[in-house]
């Protein structure tokens, strides 16, 4: 049988939130530096994991000119200090979704949920899980994830996107890593959790399938979502419209390496 081996960029173990770290600051510039914008006030103490209450300090993370590596660091710095933006029943839910639990407030949280096939046979399916360990999924030129980002439960990810005239960060944190043989199928999946600062509060899943029998090999994105701040609430049609955009270039960026 086929089991995909071990690849530097993944672990599983937990890794703890630190503690008593002070919070980096980003300089507000006229000539493309960051800009941050407190949504109300100043940022309070450290709140507790799962609480998806919006501080009034937190802050959304906009730029004009493109993000760099250090920008990306200081977003994932606070980020572990703010926690995530989802309520703790659902952080990690979409790890064995579908099916939703009856609890689930899809009211609430817009679902989406695309596939794509990338091919056949263990080849590819090899080469798809090369490439999710790399962020290729990611690697959209509007939309980007640092390649060298660890596959490791509780490492923080920064995705960068150009929402029309400004680039945005928005931080994450890996919930969980998942190979499993079933049913004559063998998955390779991670999903991320949005942490405060995010332009949405939500969870998104990366998945691929390998039906042995069959031979297809499908690439799977599933996600639930909603605003997080004033930004994304006012431009929601456009956020939206953007997220059917990176699924679509997603699944073509996928197919397109399987080829190469």
């Amino acid at each position: 049988g086929f089991e995909s081996e071990t690849h530097p960029n993944e672990e599983r173990s937990v890794q703890h939130q630190p503690q008593g770290r002070s919070r980096p600051t980003l300089a507000v510039g006229s000539n493309g530096s960051n800009v941050t914008t407190p949504i109300l006030g100043h940022r309070p103490p450290m709140r507790k994991e799962g609480d998806a209450t919006t501080p009034a300090g937190t802050k959304m993370q906009l730029r004009i000119t493109r993000p760099t590596a250090e920008d990306r660091k200081q977003a994932c710095e606070r980020a572990e200090l703010d926690g995530c933006n989802v309520e703790k029943e659902w952080i990690g839910i979409t790890k064995n979704a579908p099916p939703w639990p009856e609890t689930f407030p899809k009211d609430k949280y817009r679902i989406r949920h695309h596939r794509g096939r990338l091919g056949s046979g263990e080849r590819t399916y090899r080469k798809a899980v090369e490439c999710l360990r790399k962020w290729e999924q990611f690697q959209l030129g509007w939309a980007e994830v640092d390649p060298n980002t660890q596959i490791q439960v509780g490492k923080g990810v920064c995705v960068t996107a150009k929402s029309f005239l400004v680039w945005t960060l928005n931080p994450l944190r890996i919930t969980y890593v998942n190979k499993e043989n079933r049913e004559g199928k063998h998955f390779y999946a991670y999903g991320h959790t949005t942490q405060r600062g995010h332009m949405l509060a939500g969870e998104e899943k990366f998945q691929l399938e390998w039906d042995v029998a069959r031979g297809d090999v499908t690439y799977e994105i599933l996600s639930f979502s909603r605003p997080d701040n004033w930004l994304s609430t006012i431009t929601y049609p456009a956020v939206q419209y953007l997220q059917g955009q990176f699924a679509k270039n997603s699944i073509a960026k996928m197919q397109r390496a399987m080829e190469s």
